[in-house]
């Protein structure tokens, strides 16, 4: 038996998630576009520069790939292929909707996409 989505929940989630993404993007950005200080002679000070630089740049990749996520899910609500498997056409367990509501794809298809067999 196949329960019904509320998919104006989730809609509501992802719009939230998609707002708040964009935010720590844009924050991010203002960051990274900051003008660098002068270099310095301190090696140990150079490499935490570059160590937090790179953190940055990380997590603004993140929020980019998650935005794109939230924002495609937004597009399957509205497309009416929200909740279903983009590999196997079968319902995403609601479980796993619950936790990521950007899922693509069902626990089975997903382990499966990443070379795992799923687990019995």
């Amino acid at each position: 038996m196949e329960t019904t989505l509320d998919t104006e929940r989730f809609r509501n989630s992802l719009e939230h998630q998609r707002i708040d993404l964009r935010k720590r993007i844009a924050k991010q950005a203002d960051k990274k576009a900051e003008p660098r200080p002068e270099t310095s002679s301190d090696r140990s000070f150079m490499a935490q520069r570059y160590i937090t630089r790179q953190s940055r740049s990380n997590h603004l990749a993140r929020a980019q790939q998650l935005l794109k996520q939230v924002e495609a899910a937004l597009q399957r609500i509205e497309a009416g292929t929200y909740g279903r498997c983009l590999e196997c056409g079968l319902a995403v367990q609601p479980d796993r909707l619950e936790a990521l509501p950007y899922s693509e794809y069902c626990l089975d298809c997903k382990e499966v996409r990443e070379g795992r067999a799923a687990t019995p």
